[in-house]
């Protein structure tokens, strides 16, 4: 460390020396003086290697937490447009069911004008189109809190015009659960922040342990002053300097170094257990991740078909309550398994 101090002092009376006949000031009034220190430490038991490397092992660690957090906003903006974009897809669906209930409702008046239908029939008609406009409405709301929180997501101001223009498509996938893994274990800020935090307690320990080595320090000071510094009867600038070393060993400190070593081995033993805990974290949400994957993959490729032979069996059903065949239930139970 270097640094430079400056000071000016008046003195309202300066002291004389009498020698009988004449007198002599010592000093002068007005005192002046500049005074530049240098201090260099040369041992503290390990401590400046320990300090340069916990600062280094600090920067990863900040580094890491900003990347989570960028991961952490890509992931909400991609879940809160996809949820969105699932509930617009939604709506598609309720519109047609609505349409497809409306139609069924002119229909079951048609066959109550001519007495091939009861009011109960009508009845029933029109609670199933109230029923698909209440979802409708839900769906849309869902629709409206997603883009919300797309806006929130993306920083941008609630008032923005949202345009999904990304369709969402399936694509089967099959990852491999040991590949996924070291993927994790590779990318993931989490489990990197934990063994930075572990590198970093580490380096807390060993400062600890460094406070039983004595600690040498090299100084140096120059100054300057009016008055001359060596001699005060003498009104004019002079110089003085003085250099040192300085040993200091800590031999005994009421055992506050080993109840610290204590202290810093429990914080290590803990960041440890916080280090396997977020690779067991990131193992199950990896085997989570895959199974939803493959549960997906087969709901996809089950209903594909599904979805063919109910709006068929919709279809058939339809044309056979115009015929008589088929009962009002059996209309909204197909339907039903359409939507």
């Amino acid at each position: 460390s270097v640094s430079v101090t400056g000071a000016y002092t008046r003195l309202d009376k300066i002291q004389t020396v009498d020698l009988g006949v004449n007198s002599f000031p010592i000093g002068d009034k007005d005192n002046y003086s500049v005074r530049a220190e240098v201090t260099q430490p040369l041992f503290k038991g390990g401590r400046i290697r320990i300090a340069q490397r916990a600062a280094r092992v600090f920067s990863y660690l900040s580094d890491e937490k900003v990347r989570k957090v960028v991961e952490d906003a890509l992931s909400g903006v991609a879940k809160a447009y996809f949820d969105a974009k699932l509930a617009d897809h939604m709506i598609d669906v309720q519109e047609a069911a609505l349409k497809s209930a409306k139609e069924h409702l002119k229909n079951v008046r048609s066959r109550r004008q001519h007495g091939t239908a009861t009011e109960y029939d009508v009845l029933r008609a029109r609670v199933e189109v109230s029923n698909i406009r209440a979802d409708l409405i839900q769906q849309r709301n869902t629709k409206d809190q997603a883009i919300t929180r797309l806006m929130r997501n993306m920083g941008t101001s609630q008032r923005s015009d949202v345009e999904l223009t990304t369709e969402m498509e399936y694509v089967s996938v099959s990852p491999d659960f040991a590949e996924a893994v070291r993927e994790a274990f590779a990318n993931r800020p989490d489990i990197y922040m934990a063994e930075l935090n572990v590198d970093l307690q580490g380096q807390q320990l060993e400062e600890a342990y460094s406070r039983y080595w004595p600690r040498l320090h090299a100084n140096f000071w120059h100054k300057w002053a009016k008055p001359d510094p060596h001699e005060s009867t003498r009104i004019e600038w002079g110089d003085q300097w003085q250099a040192g070393l300085q040993l200091t060993w800590a031999l005994f400190d009421g055992l506050a170094r080993g109840g610290n070593i204590i202290q810093q081995r429990a914080l290590l033993r803990k960041d440890k257990l916080r280090l396997l805990d977020a690779e067991e974290k990131a193992i199950q949400q990896v085997r989570n991740a895959i199974l939803e994957v493959h549960n997906a993959r087969q709901l996809v490729e089950s209903q594909k078909l599904n979805l063919e032979r109910a709006d068929r069996a919709l279809a058939l059903v339809e044309s056979g309550y115009k015929e008589g065949v088929n009962t009002e239930v059996e209309v909204l139970d197909a339907r039903a398994a359409l939507t």
